[in-house]
């Protein structure tokens, strides 16, 4: 990685020609646009652009790299992972107010997060250049919904870049801090999943000496009241009316137009890739004329209408999501009474949803064109099917050795899942594993933060019922700095009765193990303890607990459901896979299983013996809550009992009221039960002298206690 950030930092007179993702693209353009700050708060498919900037930062602040490189360090760029997006994005736009450019990066839902701030800023003014990245995810690869963001363009009236290849992502992110500097406006790089992740050849240019400093001019743009708002919302349309929109758009929205074509396609981002290489393997190409527009908002109303006045038969919109483009292409060619035919959503295999591929863009061509020549020629793999068939499915799962399992495992044990009336709300991350098998152990997942939320509002529906079982939220570290502080706030300011457990592993696991507020190794931040901030906010109960101490984590958890009022319970134990899991190195530590081996009574002398082993989850959850609230232990080989029988599986049977097993261990499986069990001397004993003595052993004693018991 320190190859790759030296190179990304170097200026090269003559292009230099490499192979990199699309999210590394706009990262190079945004240092060759001279960009002054980054801030962002990590997800997927955007992580790669800020894990770009924080490998920068963390190249250009170590001393020995000003003496060695010199030319990468001279101008230092600011580079930091937000609590969320909405603080990442408004100091962004402090940053540009301060003449500072600034580059914002999230993933689609983040905008979500950050659009109060998107939404007011266009009708003030900014400074220095301000760009937003926000990578949409069709198919729902790692996101929580498949919503299109090129609406955030109509709604808050900034342009928008739609990008199909890395090399047209570093262009246009270029070219996006050069008009936001014109226009004085945020303008939008909006990049999907493939876009993002797919690799092409872009070549590394000049990069500008600029130091810009630091300066604020008091103006009244800067103050935004009632009063000024609706001239201010005018003089935002007429930005968008600017000459300067339509030199950009000159450059990323063409035409190619052949002379005898008499289809025309309508692309835009990545399906601009696919339609292009379905073409270009056809001996009819010069039958389409494509129309591809890389500057989607403003809509470029001249070039389309340019584009449905070709004599043409038809015209189909290919775009993924939703038929932002289609519906606006209709706009201007009823506007304009054009008789051409126009196609899109809902023919073939356009349909609002997913992601598209070759597959379907090739379906589509061909249903729309009747052209044969644009099937690809490769042969599939026969009987494909049938191979894939019997593969086994791999959902995914919390890693091997994850604390979060035994987290999980302890709360299974002090809330069984056989109890109804114990809600469990999750949260996205790795904690939302949890609701996969073999856990299942979540009962909602919303968006990012709202298992507090969700919480107390079941609570509170359920207070007037029978039900007096707390209601537990369960969420990440990273997730609870992100937006879980203000929920937990609000649970504590109205009196909630809910559990509360922080999943700290001490990083942001899922999006590759970034920094937050509560886990830091960088001296330039200050680390946040959350068991005295928590305390400092009110919470009846508050405890931190190390998951692999199960005994410890089972009575904490119990105290925390006992508590009335807000509880909550900081599970901290590193990730795995953090540098500094053990001794500064990755320690991995070695575990055979032997399955000849009974780790309860170490009883091995008759296979045919009923005993402990599992026969059921619930019998397996009944033995490991007995192990870890019993006060008296006794060595595993001292457990043996002279008459063969397990006696954990009796007195197990017992509890769970299942007397039938728990004869059949006595009268089918040991030779001469009753006179065994008569010359027991532990039989003789009181129930006093049999604690006492740690004679627990025969099953006559376990029945004479559990009756007496009862």
């Amino acid at each position: 990685m320190i190859r790759k950030t030296i190179d990304i930092l170097t200026s090269y007179s003559a292009p230099l020609k490499v192979c990199e993702m699309g999210n590394v693209a706009v990262a190079r353009g945004a240092i060759e646009a001279n960009v002054d700050g980054v801030f962002s708060y990590p997800g997927t498919p955007s992580t790669e652009i800020s894990e770009v900037f924080s490998h920068v930062n963390s190249f250009q602040n170590r001393k020995e790299n000003e003496e060695k490189y010199p030319q990468q360090t001279a101008i230092k760029i600011y580079f930091e992972y937000s609590i969320n997006e909405k603080i990442a994005l408004e100091k962004a736009i402090a940053y540009s107010i301060g003449n500072k450019s600034a580059l914002c990066v999230m993933k689609n839902v983040g905008m979500n997060v950050a659009c109060d701030a998107l939404m007011s800023i266009t009708y003030q003014t900014i400074v220095a250049p301000l760009v937003i990245v926000v990578c949409d995810d069709p198919g729902c690869h790692s996101s929580s919904n498949e919503q299109d963001s090129r609406y955030w363009g109509k709604m808050a009236s900034v342009p928008i870049f739609n990008p199909a290849t890395p090399e047209e992502s570093l262009e246009q992110t270029k070219s996006a801090f050069l008009l936001s500097a014109q226009l004085k406006l945020p303008v939008i790089v909006r990049l999907t999943t493939r876009v993002s992740h797919t690799r092409g050849v872009i070549n590394y240019g000049k990069l500008s000496k600029k130091n810009n400093e630091a300066s604020f001019e008091r103006i009244p743009e800067h103050i935004n009241i009632p009063a000024k708002t609706s001239a201010a919302h005018a003089k935002l349309l007429n930005k968008l009316r600017s000459d300067f929109i339509n030199e950009h758009g000159v450059k990323y929205n063409q035409i190619i137009h052949h002379q005898n074509a008499k289809i025309g396609i309508i692309t835009s981002g990545v399906t601009t890739v696919y339609v292009k290489e379905i073409l270009e393997r056809s001996a009819s190409k010069n039958n389409y004329s494509i129309l591809n527009l890389g500057l989607i908002c403003p809509f470029p109303t001249n070039i389309v209408l340019e584009f449905l006045n070709l004599p043409l038969k038809k015209i189909i919109v290919i775009e993924e999501l939703d038929p932002i483009i289609e519906n606006d292409v209709r706009i201007v060619a009823q506007e304009n009474k054009i008789k051409t035919a126009i196609f899109g959503k809902g023919f073939s295999t356009l349909i609002p949803t997913g992601e598209f591929s070759l597959d379907s863009i090739e379906k589509t061509l061909l249903d729309f064109t009747k052209d044969k020549t644009l099937k690809n020629k490769n042969v599939s793999i026969k009987n494909a099917e049938n191979i894939l068939k019997d593969l086994p499915q791999r959902p995914p799962t919390l890693c091997a050795g994850c604390p979060h399992r035994a987290t999980f495992y302890a709360l299974k044990l002090a809330v069984p899942r056989n109890i109804p009336d114990v809600i469990l709300c999750g949260d996205i991350g790795c904690n939302g594993l949890g609701a996969l098998p073999p856990l299942k152990m979540i009962d909602t997942i919303n968006h990012m933060g709202m298992s507090v939320s969700m919480a107390q509002g079941l609570s509170k529906a359920f207070s007037t019922s029978n039900q007096s079982n707390k209601t537990v939220a369960m969420l990440g570290d990273g997730t609870f700095f992100h937006s879980g502080v203000t929920s937990l706030l609000n649970a504590i300011y109205t009196k909630a009765n809910i559990l509360v457990i922080i999943f700290d592993n001490r990083t942001i696991g899922m999006t590759g193990h970034q920094d937050h507020p509560g886990a830091t190794h960088l001296n330039k931040y200050h680390q946040i303890d959350l068991l005295p901030f928590i305390r400092g906010m009110g919470a009846q109960y508050v405890e931190s607990i190390f998951p692999f101490n199960l005994k410890d984590s089972f009575r904490k958890i119990n105290d925390a459901l006992a508590t009335k009022g807000v509880s909550v319970i900081v599970a901290k134990s590193p990730c795995i896979f953090l540098p500094e899991f053990k001794d500064g190195n990755i320690y991995r530590k070695k575990i055979v299983v032997d399955h000849s081996r009974c780790n309860t009574c170490d009883n091995h002398e008759d296979k045919q013996i009923a005993c402990a082993r599992c026969y059921s989850p619930l019998n397996n959850l009944s033995r490991a809550k007995l192990k870890i609230t019993a006060t008296n232990h006794i060595p595993a080989k001292e457990q043996l009992c002279p008459a063969n029988i397990c006696n954990h599986g009796f007195f197990n049977s017992i509890i769970e009221e299942n007397y039938p097993e728990a004869v059949k261990m006595v009268r089918d499986k040991m030779l001469f039960s009753r006179t065994c069990g008569d010359i027991c001397q532990c039989c003789f004993l009181a129930p006093a002298e049999i604690f006492a003595t740690d004679h627990v052993n025969c099953y006559r004693t376990t029945k004479r206690l559990f009756l007496l018991k009862n």
